[in-house]
């Protein structure tokens, strides 16, 4: 977004551009008091938006967090039951499901 000079006349107007696709296309915002006000309410959304994607990117790194800590848990939990039905006598065959061994 930025203030473009365009003719003659050395008038300031306010352009947005943005991408559609692979093209860029440049909108017409405004010229003048306006122009300036609703920059500012777009550089205000802009903050707001960037805000918002802060707070997402905290909330990730927490949940991201939280997931390696559950797989640790569930890891250490997967030890354990396997000790306890080595222990009990249970085997398995080529990783297959836990089974009573015979007694020979």
């Amino acid at each position: 977004m930025g203030w473009e000079q365009r003719g003659q006349g050395g008038q300031q107007y306010l352009y947005r551009s943005r991408r559609v696709g692979e093209k860029v296309v440049h909108e017409y915002i405004g010229r003048g008091e306006k122009a300036k006000l609703a920059l500012q309410e777009l550089q205000a959304a802009s903050a707001a938006r960037r805000t918002e994607f802060q707070a997402m990117l905290a909330e990730q790194a927490r949940t991201f967090e939280v997931a390696r800590q559950m797989r640790r848990l569930h890891h250490c939990c997967d030890n354990l039951l396997e000790a306890v039905l080595l222990i009990e006598g249970f085997g398995r065959h080529n990783y297959g499901p836990w089974r009573r061994r015979r007694e020979t």
